[in-house]
């Protein structure tokens, strides 16, 4: 049962966190920078409360989805090749320095 409570606060702590970025930052970089964040802490493997928590309620891969659509209706296609592929790039590198870190 504390594991599901620690989930629960993690994911409000990631949703909070989220939101903040998303305000600070606007747009795709609040975007980005979330989920390049959330596959860090994957990447590091750490408590359900944090990876499950934190980590899933931080990513955004709808909202990246949505706004890909979004570059493609509006015919913005090397901005979308370089959204989609510095985003993929930046969660892998991300999620390899968290293994370097904890290795």
């Amino acid at each position: 049962m504390l594991t599901i409570i620690l989930v629960f606060l993690g994911g409000m702590a990631g949703g909070l966190l989220r939101h903040a970025l998303s305000h600070i930052l606007g747009g795709y970089w609040g975007t980005f920078i979330a989920n390049t964040l959330a596959c860090f802490l994957i990447g590091l493997g750490l408590t359900p409360a944090m990876s499950i928590g934190v980590a899933g309620a931080l990513s955004t891969w709808s909202t990246l989805a949505k706004e890909l659509g979004m570059l493609i209706d509006a015919r913005r296609y090397a901005l979308f090749s370089g959204y989609l592929l510095l985003t993929l790039t930046a969660g892998l590198l991300a999620l390899h320095t968290a293994h370097v870190v904890i290795s």
